[in-house]
């Protein structure tokens, strides 16, 4: 009888295990990149920018701005090369609007943005990843990802 109760205790405690890993995946997941990406993509666009210069000297930086509220926002940047790698490099950041004002501010310091339309910026991208491909060079690892993030 001791030995039963000692194997109902022993089963209990592996299925108590299982749910608790089962809840800590499920929150890592929640907490990933790619989750914030997609709970972010379903917010409006608030601001769309690109270099304005990026066709003259080749090197330029998208940026574009989502949020529910004026006060936080999803900031994601796209470090662009129409020359030949296409897309370089991609961040991402959730931040309040003083943060993302002044990295506009710095941004802009560097090279003066022009606003874009969203959709504009997204064919861009998808063209610049798809001719730096045919040319052999492959797109950021992360730029697939970031296509759901530009739909409008």
């Amino acid at each position: 009888m001791a030995t039963n109760m000692a194997l109902k205790r022993a089963r209990k405690a592996q299925r108590r295990k299982q749910v608790v890993a089962q809840k800590r995946r499920a929150e890592l997941s929640e907490a990933s990149l790619p989750a914030r990406v997609l709970r972010a993509a379903q917010s409006p666009i608030q601001h769309c920018f690109l270099t304005e210069s990026v066709f003259e000297i080749g090197m330029g930086t998208l940026v574009l701005a989502r949020g529910a509220t004026p006060n936080h926002i999803a900031l994601s940047s796209f470090l662009i090369d129409v020359f030949c790698v296409g897309i370089k490099d991609v961040m991402f950041k959730s931040v309040e609007r003083e943060v993302f004002e002044m990295y506009m501010d710095a941004t802009d310091a560097g090279s003066p943005m022009a606003p874009v339309d969203p959709s504009y910026a997204r064919k861009l991208l998808r063209d610049l990843a798809a001719w730096s491909q045919s040319i052999g060079f492959a797109p950021h690892r992360t730029s697939r990802r970031w296509s759901g993030y530009l739909a409008t």
